[in-house]
C-alpha cells in the first residue's frame, strides 16, 4: 500500500459514533416510564418488563419468553393450527398433556410469561433517547441494569468506549479496530470531552490539557480485568503523546515557565484477560503524541531520540515481564508505574518507570495451558542469525524443562519477529510453548530493535541474552545421590559446563558449591553436603533470582 492509501488511514465513526439511522430506530420504540422496569433474570441478568400490577411489595411484570426445545421421546403431537387458543379443548384432534399446556398458557398470556417480582428488586428503565449513551452519568436511571444494557449495546454496536462521568470504561472486543490511526490522534487533540465521542484519547488530552492549565501532576490509573486491555492502552497513551509531541504541539496555556509537574500513569490491578496492559499502551501512546520535540525543517528524525525511546520500553518490559495465561496470551506478570515528564512547552521531557511484583515463579515453573516469559521462546525462535548457536541452545524448547512445561506457542504471535522452535529446555518448557497468532520470530526483531533504540550497547544486548538462556540451561543440571549418603553427586557435566560458559564461571566450583555449599555457622565457615532434592530447590531458586536481578538492571538502564 502507499503511504497515502486511505485504506491505512480508514473512517473509525462506526466505532465511536451511534448512527442518525440507529438513533431514530432506538427512539421510536414504545416507553412507559410509570410501567417499564428491569426484571432480574438467572440467565440473561436482566429482562425488559412491564408492571401488570402491584400488590403490598410484590409486582406482577410481564416478560417476553423464549421458546424451548424438548428431547425427541418427551414430544407429543401438534394439534392443527385451527385449533390454536381454542375455547373449548374437547375439540382438538390430540387431547394430550403438552396440547393442554400449550393452549392454556397461549389463552393466558397471548405469548406474555408472567412472574412476580418483589418490588426492590426492579431497576426502571430510562426513555428511548439515553439508548446507546455516551455518557452514562446523564442518565435519569443509574443503575446496574442499565448500566449494563448500556455497555451491552454499545458493545454490539462496536463502540467499546463509554463514559461513566469521569471514568471512561473499556470493552476489550478481542479484535483490531482503526481507532488508534493518526486520524483518530488529530480527531482528540486540543479537543474537549464533549466535543469528541469517548475514546482513551480524550482522557489522555484532557490530562495533558490540565497538566499545562493547572501546573499540577495528572494521574492516570488503568485497571481492570487480566485480559481487560491494560497494558495495551497504557502502549496507545503513550504512543500518542510521542506523536503529538514529534508534531510540536502547541497548548494555549503553554508559557515559558518550567513545568515540574507530569503524568503518573499507573497500570492497575483486575482479573487475567481484562486488558489492563492494552489500555496502558494506548495511554502512554497519547502522551508521546502531545509533548514530543517537532523535528526541523530537513531535519530527519534520529533513531534513538527520547520520543521513540519512550515508546520502545514497552517492546522490552513486555519480552521479559509478560506471558501467557489461560486468560490472556500477552498478560502482565509485573506491576509498574510510569512518570511521564514535560518541559515548559508541554514537550517530552523524559520518563520513569518503577515495577513491583515480578512474578519470578513462573521462570521455573508454568500451567499446562500457560507459558514462560516471552523472552525465552523468542530467543529459540532463531530470529538473529547465530544468536541460538553463541548461547549453546538447541533447536527444540522441550529439551529446557523451565520454560516447557505448559504452552510454548501462541496462537497469531510470531515470536521470531518480536525477536526473530522452542521445545529442549525443562525450566520454560512445562506448559504451552506456543501461542497461536504470535510470530515468536517477528517479536524477537523487535525486542532487539527496542535494546537499540533505547540506547542499550551490543555487548550488553549479549549478556542478556546470556543470562536468560543461562536460566534455560540451569533447569537442565543433573543431580543424583549417593547410596547411603546425604550427599548428591552431578549426574553429567555438559549442562553445567554449557552455563558457567554464559556466565563466566569455573564448572567445577559451580557444581561445588551447589552441591557442598560452604555456610558461616557462628564464627566458622563450614561445609554442608546437599541431597540431590535440596540442589533441585538450590538450582530454581539460583534461575529466579538471576531473572529478577536482570530485569530490574534492565528497568534501572532504561530509565
Amino acid at each position: 500500500m502507499g503511504k497515502n492509501d486511505p485504506s491505512d488511514d480508514p473512517d473509525p465513526s462506526q466505532y465511536l459514533i451511534v448512527s442518525l439511522e440507529q438513533k431514530r430506530k432506538d427512539q421510536t420504540k414504545p416507553y412507559d416510564g410509570k410501567k417499564m422496569v428491569w426484571v432480574p433474570d438467572t440467565d440473561k441478568c436482566f429482562l425488559l418488563g412491564e408492571i401488570q400490577s402491584t400488590k403490598g411489595d410484590v409486582c406482577t411484570v410481564a416478560v417476553k419468553g423464549d421458546e424451548r426445545q424438548v428431547k425427541k421421546d418427551l414430544l407429543q403431537q401438534v394439534n392443527p393450527p385451527k385449533f390454536e387458543k381454542t375455547e373449548d379443548m374437547a375439540n382438538l384432534t390430540y387431547l394430550n398433556e403438552a396440547s393442554v399446556l400449550h393452549n392454556l398458557r397461549e389463552r393466558y398470556n397471548s405469548n406474555i410469561i408472567y412472574r412476580q417480582v418483589k418490588k426492590d428488586l426492579l431497576q426502571q428503565v430510562n426513555p428511548p433517547k439515553y439508548e446507546k449513551c455516551e455518557d452514562m452519568s446523564n442518565l435519569t436511571y443509574l443503575n446496574e441494569a442499565s448500566v449494563l444494557h448500556n455497555l451491552k449495546e454499545r458493545y454490539e454496536n462496536q463502540l467499546i468506549y463509554t463514559y461513566s462521568g469521569l471514568f471512561c470504561v473499556v470493552i476489550n472486543p478481542y479484535k483490531r479496530f482503526p481507532i488508534y490511526t493518526n486520524r483518530v490522534v488529530q480527531m482528540y487533540r486540543g479537543r474537549r470531552r464533549t466535543e469528541v465521542p469517548p475514546h482513551l484519547f480524550a482522557i489522555s488530552d484532557g490530562a495533558y490539557t490540565d497538566m499545562l492549565s493547572n501546573r499540577e501532576n495528572q494521574s492516570m490509573l488503568i485497571t481492570g480485568e487480566s485480559g481487560a486491555g491494560k497494558t495495551e492502552n497504557t502502549k496507545k497513551v503513550i504512543t500518542y503523546f510521542a506523536t503529538v509531541a514529534a508534531s510540536g504541539y502547541k497548548h494555549k496555556f503553554s508559557t515559558g515557565c518550567l513545568i515540574t509537574c507530569g503524568l503518573h500513569v499507573l497500570r492497575g490491578s483486575g482479573e487475567s484477560g481484562a486488558g489492563k496492559t492494552e489500555n496502558t499502551k494506548k495511554v502512554i501512546a497519547y502522551f508521546a503524541n502531545v509533548g514530543a520535540h517537532a523535528p526541523k525543517p530537513g531535519e530527519e528524525k534520529k533513531k534513538g531520540n527520547l520520543e521513540d525511546q519512550v515508546v520502545q520500553t514497552n517492546p522490552v518490559l513486555e519480552a521479559f515481564g509478560n506471558a501467557k495465561t489461560v486468560r490472556n496470551d500477552n498478560s502482565s506478570r509485573f506491576g509498574k508505574f510510569i512518570r511521564i515528564h514535560f518541559g515548559p512547552m508541554g514537550k517530552l521531557a523524559g520518563a520513569d518507570i518503577e515495577t513491583y511484583l515480578l512474578e519470578k515463579a513462573r521462570v521455573i515453573s508454568q500451567q499446562s495451558l500457560e507459558r514462560s516469559y516471552h523472552i525465552f521462546y523468542q530467543i529459540m525462535s532463531g530470529a538473529i542469525n547465530g544468536l541460538k548457536e553463541k548461547l549453546l541452545l538447541s533447536n527444540d524448547i522441550h529439551d529446557y524443562f523451565f520454560v516447557s512445561q505448559g504452552k510454548t506457542d501462541i496462537p497469531n504471535v510470531d515470536d521470531a519477529e518480536e525477536m526473530r522452535l522452542t521445545d529442549d529446555y525443562y525450566f520454560v518448557s512445562q506448559g504451552k510453548t506456543v501461542i497461536e497468532g504470535v510470530d515468536d520470530k517477528a517479536e524477537m526483531m523487535v525486542t532487539d530493535e527496542a535494546f537499540d533504540v533505547l540506547g542499550f550497547s551490543a555487548e550488553e544486548k549479549f549478556d542478556i541474552y546470556r543470562i536468560t538462556s543461562a536460566v534455560m540451561h540451569i533447569g537442565q543440571m543433573k543431580f543424583k545421590q549417593r547410596p547411603r549418603e546425604e550427599q548428591c553427586e552431578p549426574d553429567g557435566m555438559e549442562e553445567g559446563e554449557r552455563v558457567a560458559h554464559l556466565l563466566g564461571l569455573n564448572a567445577a566450583d559451580l557444581y561445588k558449591n551447589l552441591s557442598k555449599p560452604r555456610i558461616k555457622v557462628g564464627n566458622e565457615f563450614v561445609t554442608q553436603g546437599r541431597t540431590a532434592a535440596q540442589v533441585s530447590y538450590s538450582i530454581g531458586a539460583l534461575a529466579k533470582a538471576m531473572y529478577d536481578r536482570l530485569f530490574k538492571w534492565m528497568v534501572k538502564k532504561i530509565e
